[in-house]
């Protein structure tokens, strides 16, 4: 465009009325690598010029292509340092994640391997009481040390996988009856009821994540409920799909230790009623395999009133 002011399409824009005053203007699209039109590479000047021959048309070109280069590699440099900012938090979480199963998973063969010598030199009918006090540390370290290295070996799993897991179109409350026959033991140990109240509703999973998921709430669940309390599994149809709620009635969180609980740092959580430690792993698988499924982990507590965990899957899809 050689004088603005003479096209009648520009001559009233505020850019020509006013300032930069435009009157000579060329321009060549910039075009990205899909062929979609992002801007332009243009020269303006204040001063009526003549129009370009095709040998400065050619360079204007040129200079367009120049600039979508420079603007996709910055994007690639962009996307590569984001990538290894992300590699890099992984690796010092998982790093900090396997001292703590380590330490947690050492704490656990060290108590039974302890109490077991101290059981092979009692005397059962002379000390029965104390053989049942050890015994049952035994087993509370076994279902710790068993529970502990199901979630390393789903964790691990899930981190060597590609892509999505694999989805089933299921019932939900066989997930459930199975995560619950994993953790009724340690539930009667405790004294600790787990109450299912679940219905049959058909979601679209990978049913070996969301049993983990259940399994490692209502775990949570027992953790933190003093022997004479309950843990409630509940299922509810919503608009946007099947919520699965596990509420307990137990200690509760303050705001603090809410705040810990909805934070996607890892880090080792509180005692439970009865001295149980945690690794933090638990939650943290929890929120993994739920953001491959495209939903969100909700808590909500009160001290003294107990915690409710719940999130929400995708209805099942008919199959043929």
């Amino acid at each position: 465009m050689p004088d603005a002011l003479q096209d009648k399409n520009f001559r009233d824009n505020k850019l020509v009325t006013g300032e930069p005053k435009i009157r000579f203007y060329a321009g060549a699209p910039i075009i990205a690598s899909d062929g979609m039109p992002i801007g332009a590479f243009c020269i303006i000047d204040r001063q009526p010029r003549p129009p370009l021959d095709d040998r400065q048309k050619d360079l204007l070109r040129h200079f367009a292509q120049m600039a979508m280069r420079e603007i996709e590699l910055r994007k690639s440099r962009e996307e590569a340092l984001q990538r290894n900012r992300i590699l890099e938090t992984k690796q010092e979480q998982q790093q900090r994640l396997l001292s703590m199963i380590g330490h947690d998973l050492r704490g656990s063969f060290n108590a039974i391997l302890g109490f077991c010598k101290i059981l092979s030199r009692l005397d059962p009918e002379k000390e029965p009481k104390k053989v049942l006090e050890y015994v049952d540390i035994v087993g509370k370290a076994g279902d710790r040390a068993h529970q502990l290295m199901d979630n390393l070996i789903s964790w691990t799993a899930a981190s060597f996988q590609d892509g999505t897991p694999e989805f089933q179109t299921v019932d939900i409350k066989g997930i459930i009856a199975n995560a619950v026959g994993a953790v009724r033991h340690g539930a009667e140990l405790k004294g600790v009821a787990i109450v299912d109240e679940s219905q049959a509703a058909r979601v679209h999973v990978n049913p070996e994540q969301i049993e983990t998921v259940i399994r490692n709430l209502v775990s949570n669940g027992l953790k933190y409920t003093p022997p004479g309390g309950s843990v409630f599994i509940q299922t509810s149809n919503r608009a946007e799909g099947i919520t699965v709620t596990i509420r307990d009635t137990g200690i509760g969180m303050d705001a603090t230790t809410l705040g810990r609980a909805r934070s996607p740092d890892i880090g080792a959580s509180s005692p439970g009623t009865g001295g149980e430690k945690g690794s933090g792993l638990g939650l943290l698988l929890c929120r993994d395999f739920l953001k491959s499924h495209g939903t969100n982990l909700m808590i909500d507590s009160q001290p003294d009133e107990g915690s409710t965990f719940s999130f929400t899957l995708r209805t099942g899809i008919a199959e043929a």
